[in-house]
């Protein structure tokens, strides 16, 4: 939500996002390019060890569902680059 930001900085072995909606509290959804932002922001902290617990808030239009699937597959499309990175430098 505007106005309502923390910095990315763990303080801990653990980091935990919650998401409100973007514009409305509770009845916005994330657009793709903020899916992908956070995506890149989680798997950085992933790459640092960190446990990463990512929790979207309920809302009346369900965005929620919408908003926590579109980031497993902005997540699944980083891990998928770094394994394939991974395989070209072992060959």
């Amino acid at each position: 939500m505007r106005g309502l930001f923390a910095p990315p900085i763990a303080t801990s072995d653990f980091v935990y996002f919650r998401f409100h909606g973007p514009e409305e509290r509770y009845r916005s959804i994330y657009n793709d390019e903020q899916i992908e932002d956070f995506a890149r922001l989680i798997w950085n902290f992933l790459l640092e060890d960190k446990i990463v617990f990512a929790y979207f808030n309920n809302d009346y239009n369900a965005y929620a569902v919408e908003n926590a699937i579109s980031l497993k597959k902005s997540l699944l499309k980083l891990i998928n680059s770094k394994q394939i990175e991974d395989e070209d430098e072992n060959n």
